[in-house]
């Protein structure tokens, strides 16, 4: 099987039509793996990185896998290390979901070929710390087993579960699955607000349109959430701004807004990919909380995706009160710290060990 590095913007640009391709052989891959979103997130946030995506090809010359990576220096504990990690994960952590990408049959073939390649080059890293992996991803069914045969020690954590909800054929069916008086409460909400005020809920549809909404979203956004939130940045807003033109070509883009009154009032930034949406982003006027304008927007959202014939209505990471409101359902996801060797394991545990006890201690002493 033959390597090839993508190591400068050019080249992860020129093998976008590849990339394209091989994301539709593979079923398990999300939003957050087409080329669009690795690309414009390296585009935005490559400072202080290096790009290390890893092209698999078979002896026919087709590609059959993409290790989306990149290299960076970052801290573990009190050590600085050389870590190899997901394009989409970091200080902005801006993907849900992140994982391989492998053409169906190819999976274990491609992933021997990653680790031997890995550790053939071990001087160049430190660990591989591959994050937010779900349960049903390449990286978490694969990795365990194939680790030990590589005889590359890892940590397994916990990251967070994601609510979702299975959608039957219409919203009349979906209410049926609440109690009476849930079902009563999510129509009297709807038709309170629609009654007693002027609502509109519009989609982006044009270009042209695109940052005047996004503005909107992290508007909202920020009334909802405070300058803080780490969603809020200018970086962050330059990037949902060109990767919302990628995928409003690509009919991916859902971003819905709704008016009361002529005034802004919620905004959601979903996306669809395949039979799955995921409810990536929102925000809502607190003026309209005794309203719950943000609860009739999810509402009529979830109805619009319905009316698509979507499959998953996917709520991402985080446990919400407002997602669990709609399901309990959930599916876990998890990260993956990988060293080169025992010691290194074994050392960062007992950095990990002081480092708690030194927290706890100064918890203590406050």
């Amino acid at each position: 099987m033959k390597i090839t590095v993508l190591n400068t913007t050019e080249k992860l640009y020129h093998y976008r039509k590849s990339w394209k391709r091989l994301v539709l052989q593979c079923p398990r891959a999300t939003v957050f793996q087409t080329w669009e979103w690795a690309y414009r997130w390296w585009e935005t946030f490559s400072s202080g990185k290096k790009l290390f995506v890893l092209v698999f090809d078979n002896d026919k010359g087709d590609t059959v896998g993409i290790a989306p990576l990149y290299k960076r220096k970052r801290r573990f504990g009190i050590r600085i290390m050389c870590s190899i990690e997901f394009l989409g994960s970091g200080e902005m952590k801006n993907s849900e979901y992140l994982d391989l990408l492998i053409s169906t049959g190819n999976e274990e073939k491609t992933i021997k070929c990653f680790f031997s390649y890995l550790k053939q080059q071990n001087k160049e890293w430190d660990c591989i710390y591959l994050t937010n992996c779900r349960e049903n991803s390449l990286v978490s069914e694969n990795f365990i087993h194939l680790l030990k045969s590589a005889k590359l020690p890892w940590i397994q954590e916990n990251n967070m579960p994601c609510p979702f909800i299975k959608l039957p054929s219409t919203m009349d069916e979906l209410l049926k699955r609440f109690k009476a008086k849930a079902r009563y409460n999510i129509r009297n909400e709807c038709n309170k607000l629609f009654d007693k005020h002027n609502v509109n809920i519009y989609r982006c549809f044009k270009k042209n349109d695109i940052d005047k909404t996004v503005d909107l979203l992290f508007e909202l956004h920020r009334i909802r959430f405070g300058d803080n939130s780490v969603f809020y940045s200018n970086k962050n807003r330059e990037f949902f701004k060109t990767v919302s033109n990628d995928f409003l070509d690509e009919n991916i883009l859902r971003l819905y807004i709704m008016e009361i009154d002529g005034e802004p009032a919620a905004a959601i930034y979903g996306l669809l990919y395949g039979s799955s949406f995921i409810d990536y982003q929102n925000g809502f006027n607190t003026k309209w909380t005794k309203m719950n304008a943000a609860k009739v927007l999810m509402c009529k959202t979830i109805e619009s995706v319905i009316n698509e014939s979507v499959e998953v209505f996917d709520f991402g990471r985080g446990t919400e009160q407002y997602k669990l409101h709609w399901s309990k359902e959930l599916e876990n996801t998890y990260d993956f710290l990988i060293f080169k060797c025992k010691f290194q394991k074994s050392l960062f545990n007992n950095q990990k060990k002081i480092y708690k006890r030194l927290k706890s201690l100064l918890t203590a002493l406050k």
